[in-house]
């Protein structure tokens, strides 16, 4: 699992959003180490992984060593197993508890599929048929505000089949008009469901898309 976690450390550390640490300290790889290391232990943080910190150092340690580790591979399959399974089930109750508290706000549109979204400009003409291409500008994030996606910051709006979008887009792009803004909430089972899409998406997660339909058609 500490394969897993330094490469998805790396990642973090490699993106765009990476806080400097100027006060780690005055070679490059006390900087590399110092911000590997708080990438991990936000990325860790962020997605309810309690860890203790000595045991960690530990392992870690023992790893660096090549020294024989006090588990069995086998155990250690079994333990990191059964982390995963408790991080993936509290993230479930927290995206369930947001999506119940959400569709309490009166501009709140919530559907039968579970969809939700309000409407910010209602634009005008005719909607898109399933079949078609539009073009659209958008934002996605997650719940806890992470942004994943952004056509903006490209400068470039995207023009895509509706037949390719995720459910819960499909569902919602259609009823919209051209010059139109809505938010969409994307509960997970019309997003990326139990896979999520890494690096960027965890599993069963609920996406936030502020989406604007710029033109129907090519």
């Amino acid at each position: 699992m500490l394969r897993i976690l330094f490469i998805i450390a790396i990642y973090f550390a490699a993106s765009s959003d990476t806080i400097a640490a100027d006060k780690a300290g005055t070679n490059t790889t006390d900087k590399a180490s110092y911000i590997i290391g708080y990438n991990l232990g936000a990325s860790l943080a962020r997605d309810g992984v309690k860890l203790d910190i000595k045991s960690l150092i530990e392992g870690f340690s023992t790893g660096q060593a090549k020294r024989p580790p006090k588990y069995s591979v086998e155990e250690m399959k079994e333990i990191v197993s059964g982390v995963r399974s408790d991080v993936v089930e509290v993230r479930k109750n927290h995206e369930i508890a947001f999506l119940e508290q959400n569709k309490k706000n009166t501009n709140v549109v919530v559907t039968d599929s579970g969809l939700q979204y309000q409407i910010i400009e209602p634009g005008e003409g005719t909607s898109p048929k399933p079949h078609e291409i539009v073009t659209v500008n958008y934002t996605g994030h997650l719940i806890d505000g992470r942004e994943f996606d952004n056509s903006y910051k490209r400068k470039k709006a995207t023009v895509v089949a509706i037949e390719s979008m995720l459910p819960g887009w499909k569902e919602a792009i259609v009823k919209m008009k051209p010059g139109s803004q809505w938010r969409l909430f994307i509960p997970s089972e019309l997003g990326y469901g139990k896979t999520g899409a890494p690096p960027r998406i965890p599993p069963h997660a609920t996406l936030i898309f502020n989406v604007e339909l710029v033109k129907v058609g090519l």
